[in-house]
């Protein structure tokens, strides 16, 4: 599993996830500060069912 921060100028990236997409230009700003791009291969667990999360996930391509 590949991780990285999108940084702030992600802002625009986020605008086109419908879940984020009524943020203001500033509000995604911040979010983007605190995000991490996560790349992971089919079949690779991000997390389970269960277990203490520290997370929130977002599927940008590919399904749950």
């Amino acid at each position: 599993m590949e991780r990285r921060r999108i940084g702030r100028d992600g802002a625009e990236r986020l605008a086109k996830i419908e879940a984020l997409s009524d943020l203001s230009l500033g509000q995604r700003r911040v979010l983007a500060e605190f995000a991490d791009e996560v790349v992971a291969s089919a079949g690779e667990t991000l997390m389970a069912q269960g277990e203490l999360g520290h997370e929130f996930v977002m599927v940008e391509d590919g399904q749950a």
